[in-house]
């Protein structure tokens, strides 16, 4: 099993997770009293603050929500918090690939999906991962980062209109000079 393959058996699939919450599924299991899609969410959650290598351990072996909620606490108390961003770019790269900076040193990204940069017409939508100790922020406002370093490509999906509007995806304009 690719390591693609690998992280959608494990559930990570965060563009997926993000549409069906927007989509209302989350509410409808509600009216009909089921809670198996808040626990999915939750679980989500949970494993989308640990780095990889974490995450296949955790959902390997099964570990329940309030074991991932003491990893996850436990962590962030010691400085090693993870944080999930997004990063929009024209090239097509995989799950599991490293995203690297560019001739500034830097690589950019953002937390929300209501604030991306588009850059050059963008034809994918990553979701990324660092560790916040390594990230600086470049506008609060809208939530945007840099990393000297590298961001761990976690999701990606294609950038078609559908995409944009299932995921509530908006782009920023750089004001900067």
């Amino acid at each position: 099993m690719n390591k693609k393959d690998r992280l959608n058996y494990m559930g990570l699939n965060i563009f997926e997770n993000i549409i069906s919450e927007r989509l209302g599924n989350k509410a409808e299991a509600r009216a009909e009293g089921v809670s198996v899609l808040d626990n999915a969410a939750e679980k989500t959650l949970l494993l989308s603050k640990l780095p990889q290598e974490l995450q296949a351990k955790s959902l390997r072996e099964n570990f329940p929500i309030e074991h991932l909620k003491k990893i996850v606490e436990f962590r962030e108390s010691k400085g090693f918090e993870t944080v999930t961003g997004f990063h929009v770019s024209p090239r097509d790269f995989k799950v599991g690939d490293k995203l690297r900076a560019g001739l500034d040193g830097e690589v950019y990204f953002s937390t929300r999906l209501d604030s991306l940069y588009a850059g050059k017409k963008p034809t994918y939508l990553y979701a990324v991962e660092c560790s916040k100790k390594l990230m600086k922020t470049i506008d609060k406002d809208l939530d945007w980062h840099t990393l000297l370093g590298e961001l761990t490509i976690i999701d990606k999906i294609k950038i078609t209109p559908e995409a944009v509007e299932a995921l509530g995806v908006k782009f920023s304009e750089c004001t900067y000079s």
